[in-house]
């Protein structure tokens, strides 16, 4: 029926997060999360992302804060998330998640998942860079070509399999 991309609480690098945009100001290093891409087709990718924040990691030091300026919430467990592919802008090539029923009227780009407050444009995207609640891909450029690729891959691989709705992307992110 799907992709299915699942950003888990497993720990299984390290990346660095900024405090101001294209890689300038203060430097931290962060906890990296297994991320996994699965197809109906029954293939399968992992990669890191960070769920950090400038907020957690440069003022206040707490995780699991799901408000405003603090890292995008886990969805429900009863709804994934739902995503898009974008590829405008200067990030280039990233997913941009949102939840049916929240936001505006067809709005694709909203959620609040367990999360008190509609949180707008939570993407996963290129890293290591500021994140304001984005799941940010390790390894720069590469490691976000590297996601495009096997993003694209599945979906073609689905679609030769004659998968139901195989460019839907659903997105579940593990509490931590």
């Amino acid at each position: 029926m799907a992709i299915s991309i699942l950003i888990t609480n497993r720990k299984i690098g390290k990346s660095r997060l900024y405090s101001e945009l294209n890689q300038k100001g203060k430097k931290m290093v962060v906890p990296a999360y297994q991320t996994l891409l699965a197809n109906e087709s029954g293939s399968a990718e992992e990669f890191r992302v960070t769920r950090d924040t400038i907020v957690t990691v440069f003022g206040v030091k707490t995780t699991g804060k799901y408000g405003e300026n603090d890292e995008a919430p886990p969805n429900r467990s009863d709804a994934p998330y739902r995503a898009r592919i974008r590829t405008d802008g200067r990030k280039g090539f990233r997913l941009e998640l949102y939840e049916l029923g929240i936001g505006k009227r067809q709005n694709r780009s909203a959620l609040r998942g367990i999360g008190k407050f509609i949180r707008t444009h939570i993407q996963i995207h290129l890293g290591p860079a500021r994140s304001e609640g984005c799941f940010l891909l390790t390894d720069r450029k590469a490691g976000r070509d590297r996601f495009r690729r096997a993003v694209h891959r599945l979906i073609r691989e689905d679609k030769r399999n004659r998968v139901k709705n195989p460019g839907r992307l659903l997105v579940r992110v593990q509490n931590r």
